[in-house]
C-alpha cells in the first residue's frame, strides 16, 4: 500500500506516537503493536499498547497545545507531541485519533490519503 504524505513528517509523527506509548506505559511487560492497513481511499496506522490508555474526559484534551492527561506524570514533555502530530497529519491530508478502549489499552490511528495512480507521491511508503 502506498500513501500520499512528507515522509520526515510521517517519521516524526510516528516516532512521537511510538515513544508515548513506551513512555506512558506503566505495565511491568510493555507491548506495542504498529499496524497499517488500507481502507477505501485512507490507510490506516494503528498504534495501540498495554498502558493505562486514555481515559474518556481526556480524549480531545490530550490534542491541544501544553495539556497534558493524566499519565504525564510518568513521562517528560511540554504537552506538544500529539498536537504537532494531529497538525501534521491533517496538513497531510489525514487525522490523528484516539479511542477509549475499555480494557485500558491505548489506541491511536493516523489516517492518512492512500495514494491513487492519478497524483504523484511526495513519499511512498510499503
Amino acid at each position: 500500500m502506498t500513501v500520499r504524505a512528507n515522509g520526515d513528517r510521517l517519521q516524526q509523527v510516528l516516532i512521537n506516537l511510538l515513544s508515548n506509548a513506551v513512555k506512558y506505559n506503566p505495565a511491568a511487560a510493555p507491548r506495542i503493536v504498529l499496524r497499517a492497513e488500507a481502507r477505501g481511499d485512507q490507510v490506516h496506522v494503528d498504534v495501540t499498547d498495554n498502558g493505562g490508555g486514555v481515559a474518556r474526559d481526556e480524549a480531545e484534551l490530550i490534542f491541544e497545545k501544553f495539556a497534558r492527561g493524566g499519565r504525564a506524570d510518568r513521562g517528560y514533555g511540554a504537552g506538544l507531541g500529539l498536537p504537532i502530530s494531529k497538525a501534521i497529519a491533517r496538513a497531510m491530508g489525514g487525522d490523528l485519533t484516539v479511542e477509549f478502549r475499555p480494557d485500558g489499552s491505548s489506541f491511536f490511528r493516523l489516517h492518512l490519503p492512500r495514494e491513487t495512480a492519478a497524483a504523484a507521491p511526495l513519499a511512498a511508503t510499503s
